[in-house]
C-alpha cells in the first residue's frame, strides 16, 4: 500500500512539473547593442494551458537602441515568430520588431531573447544601410511625386501619384500572391519587410509604396524581394522545428529561412529556395 500511495504522489509531482511553464512576466527592457545588459525579470509559474511566453523586441538599427516587453499570453497561443523590418525611404531609419511566442522550456521567452541579444549584430547594422539606400534609390522621389504616374495593369494614378504594392510568399502556397494598387501621396514612404514562422509554415511578406517610374510592376516587385531576400539575414538562430515530410526537423535561421542542418533539408531551406526559383524563372520569362 505505502509503495502504491507513493507511486500517485510521485506521478501527481511528475504531471504538475510537466504541464506547468515558468515565464517572465510584466517586464520591461531597455538596452543597446553596444553593450547589451541581459534581460532581468520577475517570473511567473502557470500551467501551460493556461499561459505561453511571449517576448517583443525592438531594434533601432541605427541608433542601436533596444527594447522589450516581457509577458505570459492568456490564453496560451502557439509557438511562432514573427520579424518585422521597416527600411525608410525617405530617411535613414531602419527598425526591427520580433514577436516571439513559445510554451517550453522553463522561460523559454528569456532564453530566446538572449540568444538575439547576444548575436553579432555589427555586420548586419552595416549591410542594413546600405540596403536602405539602395531601396530609396530604386523606389522614391523626393522631388517628384510624379501625378501622371499609373500602376501595373495600366491603373492610373492622377491625383494620387503612389503605387502600393504587397507581395506575399508561404511555403504552403503554390505561388506566390502579388498586388499593386494606387495610393496617395506620402512624404514618408517605407518598405517593409515581415518574416513569419510556426510549426507548420514560413511566410514571407513585403509591402512598400513609391513613386519612381514602374516602381510596382512585376519585375521592379520580384527585383526587390530578390535583393532584400538575398542580403538581410537575422544574426539568431529560430528554436522552432519545422514540420516536413521526412522524419527530421531543424533549427531555422531567421531571415533567409535557411536550415541550420548539414543533412536533411526543412521545410525552411525549401521555401527560401522555391521563392527564389520561382523569381528567377518569371524574370526569365519576361526577358
Amino acid at each position: 500500500m505505502l509503495h502504491f500511495i507513493v507511486f500517485i504522489l510521485l506521478s501527481s509531482i511528475s504531471t504538475q512539473l510537466v504541464d506547468g511553464l515558468v515565464c517572465a512576466t510584466a517586464c520591461e527592457y531597455s538596452s543597446n547593442l553596444e553593450h547589451i545588459a541581459p534581460p532581468t525579470c520577475t517570473t511567473i509559474d502557470k500551467p501551460a494551458s493556461e499561459q505561453s511566453c511571449q517576448v517583443l523586441l525592438n531594434i533601432d538599427y541605427i541608433t542601436g537602441a533596444v527594447t522589450g516587453q516581457f509577458n505570459p499570453a492568456t490564453p496560451p497561443k502557439p509557438t511562432n515568430f514573427d520579424a518585422l523590418t521597416a527600411f525608410s525611404l525617405y530617411n535613414e531609419s531602419v527598425t526591427l520588431t520580433i514577436e516571439f511566442h513559445c510554451s517550453t522550456p522553463d522561460e523559454c521567452d528569456l532564453l530566446f531573447a538572449k540568444n538575439v541579444l547576444n548575436s553579432d549584430w555589427t555586420k548586419v547594422r552595416t549591410l542594413v544601410k546600405v540596403l536602405r539606400s539602395e531601396l530609396a534609390d530604386s523606389l522614391f522621389n523626393s522631388t517628384d511625386l510624379r501625378p501622371g504616374e499609373t500602376c501595373p495593369s495600366m491603373q492610373p494614378c492622377s491625383g494620387e501619384g503612389f503605387c502600393q504594392t504587397v507581395f506575399e510568399y508561404w511555403s504552403d502556397a503554390v505561388r506566390p500572391a502579388l498586388s499593386s494598387t494606387c495610393a496617395n501621396s506620402t512624404a514618408q514612404p517605407v518598405v517593409t519587410w515581415i518574416q513569419a514562422l510556426d510549426q507548420a509554415r514560413i511566410g514571407e511578406i513585403l509591402l512598400y509604396t513609391c513613386n519612381n517610374p514602374e516602381c510596382a510592376s512585376q519585375m521592379s516587385v520580384l527585383s526587390i524581394v530578390q535583393v532584400v531576400s538575398q542580403n538581410y539575414t537575422l544574426p539568431f538562430n529560430v528554436p522552432i522545428s519545422i514540420t516536413t515530410t521526412t522524419t527530421a526537423t531543424t533549427t531555422t535561421t531567421a531571415s533567409t529561412m535557411s536550415t541550420t542542418s548539414t543533412t536533411t533539408p526543412s521545410a525552411a531551406s525549401s521555401a527560401f529556395l522555391s521563392i527564389t526559383s520561382w523569381i528567377i524563372l518569371q524574370k526569365n520569362q519576361h526577358k
